[in-house]
């Protein structure tokens, strides 16, 4: 799988990561990102922890952001 992740401090910055699984093992074998502490040899960044969060959990359970974050979203593609 490869995502692209916008960064929440510069809208000029993108972050690509990459994960690596095996349908047979249901295992994830391997994981970069182009973050700066996305090669780590022991762990992973946000970003990979977050796209496996949403993967494996949030989207199959109809997970919403509080209402406070739901603002601010708004509030910012309203600028737009």
């Amino acid at each position: 799988i490869r995502c692209r992740i916008q960064s929440r401090h510069s809208n000029a910055t993108r972050y690509y990561a990459w994960i690596r699984y095996s349908l047979s093992d249901t295992t994830i074998t391997a994981w970069y990102c182009q973050c700066r502490s996305g090669a780590r040899t022991v762990g992973c960044c946000g970003h990979i922890a977050s796209v496996i969060w949403y993967l494996s959990y949030a989207r199959l359970h109809d997970f919403h952001p509080s209402p406070g974050r739901m603002r601010v979203v708004q509030a910012m593609e309203y600028l737009r």
